[in-house]
Parts: C-alpha cells; sequence; structure tokens
C-alpha cells in the first residue's frame, strides 16, 4: 500500500510513516495499487489516484469551515474504503455513519513504538501550532523567558516525542501535540494565538476522548520579516510598497507592549488546570483503532 499523507515539516504529519509501518508491516511496502490515508485532516485534498484500486481511510481527518487550507469534503465513490475517521465531525461533513468515528490514528503510538522513559527535566513545555511558527519566529525566546521549555514542532518525531517525556505539562496550540500528550499521559493546556487554529478539527478529536476544548486566548505576534512582507503586499497597490519597512517597525514598537502581555499570561497558565484523557478511555480507543487495523488486513 501506498501512504498518503500531509508531507509538511510538522510532527502531526511525520508521525504518519512511524505509525502506519509499524501498524501494517510489510503491507505498507508492496506495490499493489492500494492507496491508504493516514493521520491529519487530509481529507479535503485526497484523493484516489487514478491507478488505485482501493482508497482506504484509516483514521483520517476533516477539517470544516476552512475550505481555503484544507480543502472540501470528498465525495465518496466506490474507490474509497472507509475503515474509520476520526471523529463525529468528519463521519458528519462525508456524510457517514457515526460508527465509523473512532479516534486519530496518532493515539497508537505509545502502543507501537518503543518510546523510552526520560527523567523529567521541565515544568513546563510548549509547543506552537506550525503556523504560528510562520508568523512569529521568536517563540523560543518569549517562553524561555518564563521558565517554559520551548518544543519545536518542526525537529524530528522522536526528538519530539523525547522533549514531550522530559515535560510534567505542556503548553500547545499543536492537536497533535495534545494527542501524543494523550497517549503518553503527558497533562496538556490547549492554547491559540491566531485564527489558522482550526477549532472543527480539535473538537472532532476531543470528543472522542470525552475532552471539550477551551484554548486560553494568546495574542497574535509577528516577525518583522512577516511584517515586511505583509505591508509589502498591502502597500504594493497604492504603488508605495517602499514604506513596507516603515510601516513595520512603526509596528514592531507597538509589538513590544503586547510580547510582555504574552508573557504575563504564560506565567498564569501555570496555574491552570490541565486536560488529559483517562487511561481507560486511551485503552478503549486503542483497542478500537487496533481491531479496525485487523479489519482492514483482512480485506488485502
Amino acid at each position: 500500500m501506498k501512504l498518503i499523507y500531509h508531507k509538511g515539516k510538522n510532527f502531526g504529519d511525520a508521525i504518519n510513516p512511524m505509525i502506519f509501518h509499524e501498524l501494517f508491516g510489510d503491507l505498507m511496502s508492496k506495490d499493489d495499487g492500494l492507496e491508504i490515508l493516514g493521520i491529519g485532516s487530509v481529507l479535503g485534498h485526497a484523493r484516489p489516484s487514478q491507478n488505485t484500486s482501493k482508497f482506504f481511510v484509516f483514521s483520517s481527518g476533516f477539517a470544516g469551515g476552512d475550505a481555503s487550507t484544507y480543502g472540501n469534503a470528498p465525495e465518496i465513490t466506490d474507490k474509497y474504503e472507509v475503515i474509520c475517521v476520526r471523529g463525529k465531525k468528519t463521519a458528519k461533513a462525508l456524510g457517514l455513519s457515526e460508527s465509523l468515528a473512532i479516534a486519530d490514528g496518532a493515539l497508537l503510538i505509545s502502543r507501537l513504538i518503543d518510546i523510552p522513559e526520560e527523567e523529567k527535566l521541565f515544568e513546563f513545555s510548549y509547543m506552537p501550532h506550525i503556523g504560528s511558527m510562520d508568523l512569529f519566529d521568536q517563540w523560543p525566546r518569549i517562553v524561555e523567558s518564563s521558565n517554559i521549555h520551548f518544543i519545536d514542532p518542526r525537529k524530528p518525531p522522536m526528538e519530539v516525542l523525547k522533549e514531550m517525556k522530559q515535560s510534567k505539562v505542556l503548553f500547545t496550540e499543536a492537536m497533535h501535540g495534545a494527542i501524543i500528550a494523550d497517549a503518553i499521559q503527558l497533562p496538556w493546556v490547549p492554547l491559540k494565538s491566531n485564527k489558522t487554529i482550526n477549532e472543527f478539527k480539535w473538537r472532532d478529536y476531543l470528543e472522542t476522548v470525552d475532552l471539550e476544548y477551551f484554548p486560553h486566548d494568546i495574542p497574535t505576534l509577528y516577525s518583522k520579516s512577516f511584517l515586511k512582507e505583509l505591508f509589502r503586499n498591502k502597500l504594493a497597490k497604492y504603488k508605495v510598497s517602499f514604506f513596507a519597512p516603515l510601516a513595520a517597525a512603526t509596528y514592531s514598537v507597538k509589538q513590544k507592549r503586547t510580547i510582555k502581555k504574552v508573557i504575563r499570561i504564560f506565567e498564569s497558565l501555570k496555574q491552570e488546570p490541565t486536560y488529559n484523557c483517562t487511561p481507560a478511555k486511551l485503552k478503549e480507543k486503542q483497542d478500537q483503532l487496533l481491531e479496525a487495523a485487523e479489519k482492514l488486513k483482512k480485506m488485502i
């Protein structure tokens, strides 16, 4: 089977090969004309190739309300074989039975991958959404000023897992930060600093583990380089884009106050109650996902 997933520089996407090769073994190396859609909010863009005979969907998700980023819900044709999807919201968006909504397959990581135990080096760690990294490149400096360890979601998966295991509490904008935290039973707190955070997909997952989504809002921050390009594009239609550096510098001065506010918020978050799915719920969902994987194997 050929694994289809978003190949971005993002922890939540990069764990796909690890999980699927452990889950399906030699089936993943066979050139049999089959395709399997992996973890992530990929159902809006991924479609069966012309030559595939079957397009399996295993725990994949949809992200409603943001077609420009996540695409549109697919028409489920006879090429599709939906084994399971991430949650009930995905199932409803695709017109599927709720019985196919199990959970995100990333929950299996603690059952499939040997993740070494680590000494707890960090009281608190922070993993931003990849979109926040694109907007602002000074997150490490900001959070570390509050004695919070910064986890870069663009690092190789095993490095990210190691740093998560070294943490006592995870602050996360990244949904797969929360999912993996649930898988390894690391307490976490959800944050949201920009509009690229898709609440549909968060709620799609959290509903499967009996949790709700109440993120702590953080003001959006921008890098100077991002601001220059932003203002250059906005001013171009007035043919005055040469003012972009001045506009960016002016905005940056104002942003210093915002940075101080963000630091205060991070300090206050240390007192907030944490999230985690229960061990019983985690086992239930992992067992269901493994059962669904066995079902798929029998169909090949």
